[in-house]
C-alpha cells in the first residue's frame, strides 16, 4: 500500500497572471454535480439519478493591502483564470466570474482588515498533474 504524506496548507496562494492576487489567509473551491433524478415505470417507487453537470464555487479569504487595493484587480462581475496553489508544487487553474467582494473590520479583537472575494467557475477547471 503506497504511504500517504499528507501536505501542510501553509504553500497556498491564490494566483492571476503569475502574480499573488493578495496576501492570502485561506481559500476553498467546492466542486459538485447536479445529478438529475427521476422515477419511472420500472424504478419501484425508488429514484434514479444520472451524473450531470459539474460546477464549482470559489472563495478565498485576504489581507487588504491599501497600497495595492484589491479592487485593482478584482471587482464583482470580472471574469478571470485563478490558479489556487496548495502548495509550491500543485495547482488548480480554474476560470471563474467575480459574484461578491465582501470587507470585513473586526473591531472586537483586531484581526486585519481584510475580506473575501467568492466566484463561480465559467468553463472547465484543471486539476493539478
Amino acid at each position: 500500500m503506497p504511504t500517504h504524506l499528507p501536505k501542510s496548507g501553509t504553500g497556498g496562494d491564490v494566483q492571476i497572471a503569475a502574480s499573488s492576487v493578495a496576501e492570502i489567509k485561506s481559500w476553498a473551491f467546492s466542486r459538485s454535480s447536479n445529478n438529475p433524478a427521476w422515477a419511472s415505470n420500472v424504478s419501484a417507487g425508488y429514484k434514479k439519478r444520472v451524473g450531470g453537470v459539474k460546477d464549482a464555487t470559489l472563495t478565498f479569504e485576504f489581507v487588504y493591502d491599501f497600497n495595492d487595493p484589491i479592487e485593482n484587480l478584482l471587482r464583482e462581475g470580472d471574469s478571470v483564470t485563478v490558479v489556487l496553489f496548495a502548495d509550491a508544487t500543485h495547482s488548480y487553474s480554474v476560470p471563474i466570474i467575480v459574484s461578491s467582494l465582501e470587507l470585513n473590520t473586526d473591531i472586537n479583537d483586531g484581526e486585519p482588515f481584510g475580506g473575501t472575494i467568492s466566484g463561480e467557475t465559467n468553463g472547465a477547471w484543471t486539476d493539478p498533474t
